[in-house]
């Protein structure tokens, strides 16, 4: 299993394989990366599903790279429907979201030059 794409590893070390892993189980999470060391994860469950930014942690490479949080319910619906200012709100939601993962896990390694 572990294996899996490194026969196409690009120039971040991580391969063309990835895999959907909860973050709502962090034990698991940690397995599974484990298992697979090349794999981007795809880490649903933070926020509105009840896992934090630190039970997010263990699908992260030491680099910071290769995991992509989700977080859809606790940007797109942070505000009421009637808000005018729902911009404001998404934008404060997201970088709340950035500065949690930022602060929790191993993307706090990453440069801003990165785009984080």
């Amino acid at each position: 299993m572990g294996t899996w794409g490194r026969e196409n590893l690009g120039q971040c070390g991580l391969g063309d394989v990835g895999a959907v892993v909860g973050a709502t189980h962090p034990a698991e999470l940690a397995t599974v990366r484990q298992l697979l060391p090349d794999a981007w994860f795809l880490i649903p469950g933070y926020g509105a599903q009840g896992a934090s930014a630190a039970d997010c942690a263990p699908g992260f490479p030491p680099d910071g790279l290769g995991a992509i949080v989700n977080n859809s319910r606790g940007i797109t619906a942070c505000f009421p429907p009637e808000e005018p200012a729902w911009e404001a709100a998404v934008e404060t939601a997201t970088r709340a979201t950035i500065a949690a993962l930022r602060n929790a896990t191993p993307m706090g390694k990453l440069s801003s030059s990165r785009g984080v």
